[in-house]
């Protein structure tokens, strides 16, 4: 194997076996002094070597970083892959090596981040020593793993220019942080803990913010502005994290109020004013001075009404200058009203406003109410003057709904939908309970759903690296700082539509206030919005579309294979000061066709996860809801079809909705299962049940043109809304239909045939007033080219008579 050559070499090692790595480990170390100095190959090398062959030679490998401890690659590719007590028992080699490295902050990182923390606890006070400036520090700091005793937290806080005056508070909340988020060294700013700021955010705030590094930028930078801390005191609590991230995102669009404000003294009213202006975007109503931020409401009250009396304004906001007429109207309108501008208007409506016309009267709480109107003013023509017929509807809407900026109708739209879903939820109940299985020693209680539900389900594994946790409840109870969303998807008797996964799915029967951050009826990817401070602010239009819609709706305009909701997943426990998961109320086992319960790993993994997190199992029999379901199709197409009693007296055109929307929800049920999906809602069924609705709706021509007509058009835009909700609202083909969208546009075909032959009739009908035979009828262009000539003929009648 010696006399081989480099490449030879190197071919062998990335194609071999562990074993055969194992049996040939001295090609390795030949392979490591022939690349020694090519890194990317260096790199490569250790990546196609199997971890346990490393392990296995960790005396070999310990004397190499002796041979080469002034090459980081080497050295750090070696130390990683060594275990915690070799790590211990030769750290001095560590510490020859970071001699060798000291220059190199970066390097110095890396190398530190992989290092054990009794080894870094050990070399803490030598490495310090040699740091002779504040970035390196900081380098150290970001790659440790441990808590810093309280004397090195004094000397990190003054290697920052930190004030320590408040040590004994400042380090006794940095311990808390730290038991919170392991790794908020490689995030935390420690200017963040200035006895000013300490004094300014509360421990769930800091323990947040210091994830986040642009975020701490901001304010540290705002906290030398004298009397700014008034103004983040003055943010809501409620809706702090949205609030604030305005404000800091905002701030910079005004400059010459920031000068103003070191200048004055800000009293809680200006303060809270202060909010409310640095939450707009942009400086649209120019705002530079403290007095002119306390009266601003005043201020935006009057430019808007100069807007809409079309009076001149001096020193109109460019933006606005640049706006159309009708545009600046209406953001005058939407500002008065709002508090909003067009951009966040439209964004608003796309996020919370869909179908918004079609919700139940009871769920019309002030958001709606809200949306309904920004929609309106959005689409309305010559707004202006629209405004001054209505302006006593306008000035009595304004009091009832009374919002003050952007944040808080957001919120209050989050939480209005969370209101909905939490209506909707499935509790285990009594009466569903099936059985008691035993699983170590434990009772787990089963229940089983038995006819309409819903629920929110997340599947764990399904859009990431999945690995079965030894203990489910310690894994749910350490959730990361770093990351907000816990997604789920929204499930029902007729869509039971879940992410592949073999992981444990947890269930959710809770939609508290506060914890939506968004959803659509597909899968939104969304880790980069859900990595964001404030997940709220992302626009409607990232990845494939935010798009929340009513529990009903959100069912049905799922047509991606399932839907996506995200969830804070930090919950703030205030009593025992610290940040929990987002709990889920039962584990949920879906019971595939053809699969014995007993022999399927998934149902000891629902009994393990249930037992250790002392929850029940609500098992889901796919089978059974999906023949309910086709049994309910079936009822409904009878009735329609007049051969069952119509007791409820339904509509003949919800009748014809429902029967497609039930098809349609279900084929997202089936597509998991190619048993069921060969039994039920196949394409075959889908061609029979649309030829009969088709053929119902043809029977009616000449008997009720009219009912034809109406049941027609029913039957045209159902279709067509299935067709428009396999695309995203952001353009994306989200649709995994088994069909295929092929037979989709066939029905489309459906409904040309018959808008043809609508127009047939209605020639037929019309073919006595201009004289042409029934007969003569071949389509529309003839009939408009007779009749013109028909016309002709009378227009010279008429003229030969005068």
């Amino acid at each position: 194997m010696d006399e081989k050559s480099s490449d030879n070499k190197r071919q062998f090692w990335k194609n071999a076996t562990p074993k055969e790595q194992e049996e040939n480990f001295g090609v390795f170390i030949t392979l490591i002094e022939e690349l020694k100095n090519e890194d990317y190959q260096l790199v490569k090398l250790f990546s196609e070597t199997d971890k346990t062959v490393l392990k296995k030679y960790h005396i070999e490998l310990l004397e190499l970083m002796k041979q080469n401890k002034e090459n980081f690659i080497i050295v750090e590719n070696i130390w990683k892959n060594l275990n915690s007590n070799f790590q211990k028992e030769n750290s001095n080699i560590l510490k020859d090596t970071i001699k060798q490295l000291m220059i190199q902050n970066e390097d110095i990182s890396k190398i530190w981040k992989v290092t054990n923390g009794e080894v870094q606890s050990d070399m803490l006070d030598e490495l310090l020593e040699k740091c002779d400036d504040l970035e390196k520090s900081m380098e150290i700091l970001k790659g440790l793993k441990v808590l810093l005793p309280k004397e090195k937290w004094q000397v990190f806080l003054e290697k920052n220019e930190v004030s320590t005056d408040l040590i004994e508070s400042s380090y006794k909340l940095y311990q808390t942080i730290f038991k919170m988020n392991k790794d908020v060294h490689e995030t935390i700013n420690l200017k963040m803990f200035d006895d000013k700021i300490l004094q300014t955010f509360n421990l769930e705030k800091m323990a947040r913010l210091t994830t986040y590094p642009k975020m701490q930028e901001r304010i540290v930078s705002l906290s030398k502005i004298k009397g700014f801390d008034a103004v983040f005191k003055s943010i809501n609590d409620d809706n702090w994290v949205m609030e604030l991230d305005g404000v800091l995102k905002n701030v910079e669009n005004y400059p010459e109020l920031l000068k103003h404000i070191a200048n004055e003294k800000i009293d809680e009213k200006s303060a809270q004013m202060l909010v409310q202006v640095f939450s707009q975007k942009e400086n649209y109503f120019n705002i530079s001075t403290v007095l002119e931020a306390r009266n601003y409401f005043e201020r935006r009250e009057d430019i808007c009404q100069k807007i809409l009396n079309n009076e001149e304004i001096e020193n109109l906001n460019p933006i606005l200058k640049n706006y159309s007429d009708e545009d600046r109207k209406r953001f005058a309108v939407l500002e008065m009203m709002y508090g909003i501008d067009i951009n966040e208007a439209k964004n608003l409506v796309e996020k919370y406003g869909k179908g918004i016309e079609k919700m139940d009267a009871n769920q019309y709480d002030k958001s709606a109410i809200a949306l309904l109107g920004i929609k309106r003013i959005l689409e309305c023509e010559n707004i202006g003057a629209k405004y001054e017929e209505n302006k006593t509807i306008f000035d009595n809407a304004r009091e009832e709904i009374q919002y003050t900026n952007i944040a808080d109708l957001e919120a209050n739209c989050l939480n209005m939908y969370a209101k909905m879903y939490q209506q909707t939820l499935y509790q285990p109940q009594k009466d569903d309970k099936v059985e008691e299985v035993e699983y170590e020693e434990t009772k787990i209680e089963v229940y089983e759903v038995q006819d309409d539900f819903n629920m929110f389900i997340r599947a764990e594994g399904a859009c990431n690296g999945y690995e079965e946790p030894k203990d489910f409840a310690e894994n749910l109870g350490m959730p990361s700082t770093r990351y907000h969303g816990n997604c789920k998807s929204f499930i029902g008797q007729d869509s039971i539509s879940i992410a592949n996964s073999n992981g444990v799915k947890f269930g959710y029967s809770n939609c508290k206030d506060g914890t939506l951050l968004m959803a659509s009826p597909w899968d939104i990817m969304s880790n980069a919005a859900n990595a964001e401070f404030s997940t709220a602010s992302e626009k409607w239009n990232i990845n494939c579309g935010i798009q929340l819609r009513t529990p009903k709706e959100m069912i049905n305009h799922t047509r991606h294979g399932y839907n996506e909701f995200d969830f804070e997943k930090l919950i703030y426990n205030e009593q025992e000061q610290k940040f929990e998961g987002d709990k889920p109320q039962y584990i949920i086992y879906v019971k595939e066709p053809n699969i014995e319960r007993q022999e399927d790993d998934k149902w000891r993994v629902s009994k393990k996860a249930a037992k250790q997190m002392n929850l029940p199992i609500v098992m889901i029999d796919r089978e059974k809801c999906v023949k309910r379901d086709w049994e309910k199709l079936v009822a409904l197409q009878n009735i329609l079809l007049g051969k069952s009693e119509n007791k409820d007296n339904i509509s003949e055109s919800d009748l014809i909705e429902s029967i497609i929307l039930k098809f349609e929800n279900n084929v997202n049920s089936v597509r998991a299962s190619k048993v069921l999906a060969s039994k039920y809602f196949t394409m075959e069924q889908r061609r029979t049940i649309t030829t009969n609705i088709v053929k119902y709706i043809k029977s009616l021509e000449n008997v009720d043109f009219n009912r034809y007509q109406k049941l027609f058009n029913t039957y045209r835009e159902v279709v067509q809304n299935e067709t428009d909700k396999t695309i995203s609202n952001t353009g994306i083909q989200v649709s995994e239909d088994r069909y295929g969208q092929s037979y989709l546009e066939a029905l489309n075909k459906k409904c040309i045939q018959i808008e043809n032959q609508r127009s047939k009739r209605f020639l037929v009908d019309k073919y006595q007033e201009v004289g042409i035979r029934q007969t003569d009828i071949i389509d529309a262009k003839i009939f408009l080219e007779v009749t013109k000539n028909k016309e002709q003929e009378k227009e010279e009648q008429i003229r030969g008579i005068s």
